[in-house]
């Protein structure tokens, strides 16, 4: 299957719902921009679960060359993308222990970023072969995202690059003649 970063993770937040991975609900969307994520408006009742927001998608073509024949032996496609796994927070929680007098167990890390970060960590717990999907996962960078944009979205930016072979570049030019 043809990779497509939308369509990638709309699946995953979809299967990831249905099975309410690590206790939550999930919900996608695609802005495209980190400020497209302040226009997304979530039904009321589900504005508790996790966001999966898809922003800055780019598409990188690369290709290696047979030296004796000229034509392509190699050819890939790396998909670019930022995407941030966050629920909306109060804006006067402790990310940790900043104000006394107010447990740790009751802070962000504790009760949003730690859970989250166990659900997406490394990125190997999506089944690509069950989704149908083949292509390798070069990068997954994780960082923190705290009290984003208007609805204070707490949680995780990834920036990530999957990429995706053509597992025969010659026969797909011999196609387009």
């Amino acid at each position: 299957m043809n990779l497509n970063i939308i369509d990638f993770f709309e699946q995953v937040a979809e299967q990831w719902d249905a099975d309410n991975k690590c206790g939550e609900c999930w919900i996608f969307g695609a802005p495209l921009s980190t400020a497209g994520i302040n226009s997304t408006v979530v039904e009321r009742d589900r504005a508790c679960c996790v966001h999966i927001f898809v922003t800055n998608y780019e598409l990188s073509y690369g290709s290696t060359v047979n030296p004796n024949t000229g034509l392509p032996n190699n050819e890939w496609y790396d998909h670019i993308f930022t995407v941030y796994f966050v629920k909306q927070e109060n804006l006067g929680t402790n990310v940790y222990s900043e104000q006394m007098g107010h447990p740790i167990d009751q802070s962000l890390w504790s009760k949003t970023l730690k859970p989250i970060l166990n659900c997406i960590w490394d990125g190997n717990q999506y089944d690509l072969c069950a989704m149908g999907y083949d292509f390798n996962i070069l990068k997954w960078n994780v960082s923190t995202s705290i009290l984003k944009e208007s609805s204070n979205y707490t949680g995780w930016k990834v920036t990530g690059v999957f990429r995706q072979f053509n597992p025969d570049p010659y026969k797909e030019l011999q196609d387009k003649r």
